[in-house]
């Protein structure tokens, strides 16, 4: 597996939900939350950038609003958002092998 270019403009795999890769990549991550169990780190701006995304109410399709109109760019959700990016991660399909995954939020790299 390599590094794969995101374009939050390019089209999405779905074009007749999705306006374009951005909202496709934000509406797998809100399917994803939606299929318990998962796991995020309890961190209070990530969660703050999450609650941030909004709709765009004048699409016929999913579209979020522009990043022009927030406050500022909620690039933490986006980081988190992009690990959504290809419909076949194995995560995404199918959680059920993951149920037992725990997420230390407070682990280092310098921990031995």
């Amino acid at each position: 597996m390599g590094l794969n270019p995101v374009n939050f403009g390019e089209a999405p795999d779905d074009k007749n939900k999705y306006f374009n890769r951005r909202a496709e990549m934000y509406g797998r991550a809100k399917e994803w939350l939606a299929n318990k169990p998962v796991h995020i780190v309890d961190d209070q701006e990530f969660i703050n950038q999450l609650l941030m995304i909004e709709l765009d109410p004048t699409s016929s399709k999913v579209q979020l609003v522009s990043k022009s109109r927030m406050l500022y760019s909620p690039d933490i959700a986006d980081a988190f958002a992009m690990t959504f990016y290809e419909n076949n991660s194995q995560y995404f399909q199918d959680k059920t092998n993951f149920t037992n995954i725990n997420i230390k939020t407070d682990w280092s790299p310098f921990d031995f």
